[in-house]
């Protein structure tokens, strides 16, 4: 087929990172794939998809939604893709607004639920009747988890039939071989019988990074060192946090070398207030690490607890010292859930898997061409 991958967004993010790997997959599938994205930080990457053979090209989709439809139609027009695939809200209101007698097939991965992202109430509406409206025009509406389906059919009223859940995929084995070879920048040194908790993900509210550091405080272990990596506006707080509560805490800022990073820590810890299902989670158990992890949206339909990892209560700093101390402390459990963990993204969580999960999708087939 030949199918154009569209996404609103080119920050650093899981769902950019996803997008990028299943263009490449289903490039290395033989279909002809182009991404269409907007100017930004994550640029770079996907214009690196050439080498897999993926056409990508920039338009305007962070400005006015007409602007946006009309570069998306003509390029439609152009190159008579089989298949529109979107990503975020923007992408799916833009190729909605294509129109119904488009001659291809229309697919959205809903990535996030705005419901909970977005703190005002008025725009939280105004996003609900786009999607709404959007989702009524698409052949397929495919949730990254369970979780994510489930608020597209009671929040937004998208008919079940229409909703295939094709999970976030990572490339595992490319993951692991990026672990293996070590950290490509500088890593703060940790004394004998050191141990390193890891959080990686953008600083910020949602994603919780000061119950890290307080329950490495609540612990009272002088081996414990805390590493951050990510960027975001909560840095100089938690910096601030990490001196009041006397904890030994480095933040990392952004790092190309995250599997080196999942490696060398003792225990990955996604403390997230709520996530549709987190990439780095997902990767952490590729390399068959111990994940403590809240109990918030998709987190548990990759990890199980007291099987692949350990789950704990939002916000319940107690909860999650406790299972951080197992984790330290069991190293034959540890090792046992971490590979639980590998083998359950190996069988669940691959983006050749979620290639075949939106390829096999009945709504999605091609249509016929005319002579």
């Amino acid at each position: 087929m030949r199918i154009l991958e569209v996404i609103d967004s080119a920050t650093v993010g899981g769902a950019e990172e996803n997008t990028a790997l299943l263009a490449a997959a289903l490039a290395r599938r033989g279909h002809v794939v182009a991404l269409a994205s907007p100017e930004g930080p994550y640029t770079d990457r996907f214009d690196a998809l050439r080498a897999h053979g993926v056409t990508t090209l920039r338009l305007p989709l962070r400005g006015p939604l007409r602007a946006a439809r009309a570069e998306l139609l003509a390029f439609a027009r152009q190159w008579q893709p089989d298949l529109v695939h979107s990503h975020m809200l923007r992408a799916d209101v833009a190729v909605a607004m294509l129109g119904a007698r488009t001659p291809f097939r229309r697919a959205s991965s809903v990535h996030n639920i705005f419901r909970l992202e977005v703190p005002s109430r008025p725009r939280r509406a105004l996003y609900r009747l786009l999607a709404a409206w959007a989702y009524r025009r698409f052949d397929a509406v495919l949730p990254v988890s369970a979780f994510v389906g489930e608020y597209l059919r009671s929040y937004l009223h998208v008919p079940a039939g229409r909703i295939a859940v094709v999970p976030n995929g990572i490339d595992a084995d490319g993951f692991r071989t990026r672990a293996a070879g070590g950290p490509t920048s500088s890593v703060p040194p940790t004394p004998p019988g050191g141990r390193v908790l890891l959080s990686v993900g953008r600083l910020d509210h949602n994603k919780g990074q000061e119950l890290v550091i307080e329950a490495a405080a609540h612990l009272r272990r002088p081996d414990l060192r805390v590493w951050l990596a990510g960027t975001g506006p909560r840095d100089v707080r938690l910096r601030a946090l990490a001196r009041e509560r006397g904890i030994a805490c480095e933040l990392l800022g952004r790092r190309d070398d995250v599997p080196a990073l999942m490696a060398r820590a003792d225990v990955v810890v996604q403390p997230s207030r709520w996530e549709a299902l987190p990439n780095t989670v997902l990767e952490a158990l590729a390399l068959g690490r111990p994940v403590v992890a809240t109990a918030t949206g998709g987190t548990p339909e990759a990890v199980e607890h007291g099987r692949t990892g350990w789950l704990v209560p939002v916000d319940d700093v107690v909860a999650l010292a406790r299972a951080v101390a197992q984790a330290l402390d069991d190293p034959a459990l540890a090792r046992a859930l971490g590979e639980a963990g590998r083998r359950r993204v190996d069988e669940r969580f691959t983006i050749a898997r979620a290639a075949e999960l939106l390829l096999s999708h009945p709504g999605l087939q091609p249509p016929q061409r005319g002579p």
